[in-house]
């Protein structure tokens, strides 16, 4: 393993025209992921620009580049080597400064295999997407959703939505119910 190199949040600014020559092109890890993996271009939710956040203050940070994602992860590229231990729980921000909770699944060089955290997600009140929400999976079923909204007084049983979950898919939904901070979500059709 190479040493830590502690990375600050000014990674953010820099090229990252140099990650194309930093990422093998073939990896050396058998692809064990049932699965299919997608180029990060054919993905209009994704950004190539990213960033990995390794602390809850965000002073930890390292540029990343996405190379390509699959229903429950990423592999990315960070901009310089660094020690990570396999289980890190990390948090991935994407350039339109979504994030997601992610766990360190495998290391190679300066690739990582991220997992994705399924407990976070996002609920967009409008279609304009001024307003959105995180959210928790408390639950699922096959067309139910059961999850934790800290602002639950912003909507009432029958109202549409849009639930994205953790790997960026969306799904029309309606509120079916709501218990304090829960709410109970039955999924309406496709993917939108």
């Amino acid at each position: 393993m190479q040493p830590e190199d502690s990375q600050s949040s000014s990674d953010q600014d820099q090229p990252l025209q140099h990650l194309e020559d930093t990422a093998p092109q073939k990896s050396i890890w058998p692809d064990r992921r049932q699965e299919r993996r997608r180029p990060v271009d054919a993905l209009t939710h994704l950004m190539r620009k990213s960033r990995v956040i390794f602390d809850d203050a965000g002073q930890d940070t390292q540029v990343c580049r996405i190379l390509d994602a699959s229903d429950n992860g990423y592999r990315i590229s960070l901009a310089h080597p660094r020690t990570i231990d396999i289980g890190t729980e990390t948090t991935l921000e994407h350039a339109d400064g979504s994030r997601m909770h992610v766990l360190v699944r495998w290391t190679s060089g300066n690739e990582v295999g991220l997992e994705i955290d399924w407990t976070y997600s996002r609920i967009i009140l409008d279609a304009e997407e001024k307003e959105v929400h995180v959210c928790k999976f408390l639950a699922a079923s096959e067309y139910v959703y059961r999850i934790e909204f800290n602002l639950p007084q912003k909507l009432k049983p029958g109202n549409q939505i849009i639930l994205e979950t953790a790997n960026g898919a969306r799904h029309q939904v309606r509120v079916q119910w709501i218990w304090e901070n829960e709410l109970g979500l039955r999924i309406l059709g496709e993917r939108c």
